[in-house]
């Protein structure tokens, strides 16, 4: 992993729940389980939680994230255990930038008030002794 990662944790559910206090108070929500797949702003903690509540069964993927930082959590293989990470804007570090555009959504059903989420993909790498690029990283980021 590259500096930009503040914490990683493998851990259950329920300290993911715990865990994301250290998510952005307000941002962007990308979500994914088994049934249902969310993009949205939210506005608050509140309404972030009343969105993963909304996943019907176990999260498969997590990011709530801002300008600054993305909070993470990935679920591994079958196992009931989860990736935490809580990434951060590294100045200096070598990284590309895509933007992308979704609609807000739920489970491919576009919201009502529906706004575009622009987004932006930081790919951070390096290079390797051989100077073939390595990716070491990413995060999402609200433009």
């Amino acid at each position: 992993m590259t500096d930009n990662v503040i914490n990683t944790v493998n851990t259950a559910w329920t300290d993911v729940e715990i865990a994301i206090k250290t998510a952005p108070e307000k941002g962007l929500l990308f979500m994914s389980s088994r049934k249902l797949i969310v993009w949205a702003r939210y506005d608050s903690p509140k309404e972030a939680r009343a969105l993963i509540g909304k996943a019907d069964g176990e999260i498969l993927e997590l990011h709530m994230f801002d300008r600054a930082s993305e909070f993470r959590a990935v679920r591994k293989g079958n196992a009931d255990e989860y990736i935490i990470m809580t990434i951060i804007d590294q100045k200096g570090s070598e990284h590309f930038v895509e933007r992308v555009v979704c609609e807000q959504s739920i489970n491919g059903v576009v919201a009502e008030k529906n706004e575009e989420l622009e987004i932006e993909v930081v790919n951070y790498y390096e290079y390797d002794d051989n100077d073939l690029i390595r990716f070491t990283n990413y995060r999402l980021k609200e433009v």
